[in-house]
């Protein structure tokens, strides 16, 4: 049941992502830091990592953005970027939100797939219009 879950979840990310292709103003602007990343009319105002599950070790990215613009985002994603302790790329994934008005804040979680040795992640705004 999980591995029909995890199917699907993969699906719906992929469909995602292939319609929000070029559908960016800017190249996402990953933040290893700490820092704030803003790109696109929405800012990444708070962001930390922690590790989930029992028997299935999953790694979240839990945080809060706002639309710092003056129109609506009809749809807008966070990408996150996982690194191992050789600084090797481990996964990606991104979460989205539609409709997020000017001065709304979203409260985000990100799971990052294939976190099996993760010892640090970049986070960054995506496509947003």
């Amino acid at each position: 049941m999980k591995r029909v879950a995890m199917v699907v979840v993969l699906v719906m990310i992929s469909v995602v992502m292939l319609f929000g292709a070029g559908c960016t103003e800017d190249d996402p602007v990953y933040d290893g830091d700490g820092d704030v990343a803003e790109a696109n009319g929405l800012e990444i105002l708070t962001h930390a990592g922690t590790w989930k599950g029992e028997y299935y070790p999953t790694y979240t990215v839990r945080g809060t953005a706002k639309n710092t613009g003056d129109s609506n985002l009809d749809y807008t994603e966070i990408r996150v970027k996982g690194f191992d302790a050789e600084g090797n790329v481990l996964g990606t994934s991104m979460t989205n939100v539609m409709d997020l008005g000017p001065g709304q804040t979203w409260n985000f979680d990100c799971l990052v797939l294939d976190s099996e040795g993760l010892e640090r992640y970049e986070i960054a705004v995506g496509s947003a219009w």
